[in-house]
């Protein structure tokens, strides 16, 4: 993620570095270091244009990378193949580092961007994760709001960042909504996010029976041990904002039955 051009040099040397280093991701104050997972794209941006993080460079502009990196994005579009050259390699360097012959591809994206992901992994299986609308947009305008001021070449007021996460979330959970009958049914599990937080362990037990991913026991004492690490951090909680809410029961009332909830009064 740092520097996926040299990782496979310089892998032992930059664990080391990044081992004394005390960060936190800006957005959400979650400790992180070398094995820390992270979004697929996050390398794309130092390898290729053809990716849709480059919206936080440029968050004016953020529907024009999503409609050509996510919505409209497919294996006949014309960037398609730098982009499969890019994207391959880092998983490639990846599985290569980590010892591992599974990736798990953790990207929000994905879910309205099913066409070039099946095409290169016909067989993949799916967990998505539902969570209130209420509960999202307010973090994904922090998220933006927080990307944007850190690593934006342009400025964005806060309204343009309240469009910036309704489109985003539309498009993803339409996109979604209309194209996820092309995974077979064995390969997709749908979980609440307020059922899978309550019994962590529990979740993660049928996410590998349900789709399928080999023997948890083997690794439940590691991921016990993980939570036990993390147990005291806390989120971010948003005050409510009686507007957005307004806002995201008009534009976005399609997706609460799409999700399992109620649709808005």
């Amino acid at each position: 993620m740092v520097l996926p051009g040299s990782c496979v040099l310089f892998d032992r040397a930059f664990d080391a570095l990044l081992e004394r280093i005390d960060y936190r991701r800006p957005f959400d104050d979650m400790e992180v270091g070398p094995g820390s997972p992270q979004d697929d794209e996050v390398p794309l941006v130092k390898l290729t244009p053809h990716c849709e993080y480059h919206k936080y460079s440029f968050p004016r502009s953020h529907r024009r990378w999503l409609e050509r990196y996510v919505f409209g994005f497919s294996p006949s579009s014309p960037e398609y193949a730098a982009w499969k050259r890019a994207y391959i390699g880092t998983l490639r360097k990846s599985a290569y580092l980590m010892k591992r012959e599974r990736s798990l591809l953790k990207s929000p994206a994905w879910m309205a961007n099913l066409g070039p992901l099946l095409d290169l992994f016909p067989d993949a299986r799916f967990v998505h994760i539902r969570r209130h609308p209420h509960k999202v947009i307010p973090s994904q305008i922090h998220l933006h709001r927080t990307m944007a001021r850190k690593y934006g070449l342009e400025a964005i007021d806060d309204a343009g960042l309240v469009d910036f996460a309704i489109h985003q979330y539309r498009g993803y959970t339409e996109a979604f909504a209309r194209d996820k009958e092309r995974i077979p049914s064995a390969n997709l599990l749908e979980i609440r996010y307020e059922d899978f937080v309550g019994d962590r362990i529990g979740g993660l037990r049928e996410i590998y029976a349900r789709l399928g991913l080999g023997d948890f026991v083997a690794l439940e004492p590691r991921v016990t041990d993980y939570l036990r690490g993390i147990e005291r951090y806390e989120g971010h909680r948003f005050p409510d904002d009686p507007a957005l809410r307004a806002r995201i029961d008009r534009d976005l009332a399609f997706a609460f039955p799409i999700l399992g909830y109620p649709a808005p009064a």
